[in-house]
């Protein structure tokens, strides 16, 4: 007994190849996506480790300036005046652009901060605040612009605050 393969009408020998096309075709497309989304996930971690290291460099930086802040706060006058201090600066040191040397600044070394990380402080004395009395029976009140500074895994944070202090 012959068995015979029966055909749809409609089918010829050439649609035989089709089905094998399709299904290799189909593959191709997933693996494809596969490697866009395998692409995507990658870049998206290289952000995600970027902001992690710039939200660190600017807490780090932002508790460096507090760190100015109380420390004019609790300074006596004389050394303030004096500027004996090596993170005091006169008008003339440009934080922004200047080179954070440690006659300009000071390394703050906190616990669960990595030595690969630097992070300084820095204050500028603006002189007498804007608006103050220059008269002798009262006391003046002096501006500082105070400066924290962040560089880790190759980022750099800069906060600037405003500090007064009357004399």
């Amino acid at each position: 007994m012959m068995l015979s393969h029966n055909r749809p009408s409609n089918m010829s020998k050439q649609d035989d190849g089709f089905v094998l096309i399709l299904a290799v075709l189909t593959l191709l497309l997933v693996t494809l996506i596969g490697l866009f989304a395998t692409g995507t996930t990658s870049i998206e971690l290289k952000i995600s480790g970027n902001e992690k290291s710039y939200i660190q460099n600017f807490y780090r930086a932002e508790a460096a300036a507090m760190e100015a802040a109380k420390r004019i706060r609790l300074a006596s006058q004389s050394v303030l005046q004096s500027r004996s201090t090596s993170w005091l600066n006169s008008s003339a040191f440009d934080p922004i652009n200047g080179d954070w040397t440690d006659t300009n600044s000071l390394v703050v070394n906190w616990p669960g901060v990595p030595p690969s990380a630097s992070v300084r402080f820095c204050a500028v004395d603006r002189g007498v605040a804007q608006g103050s009395s220059l008269s002798m029976e009262s006391s003046t009140v002096h501006l500082f612009d105070v400066y924290g500074q962040s560089l880790q895994s190759g980022g750099r944070v800069l906060i600037q605050l405003g500090f007064r202090r009357r004399f």
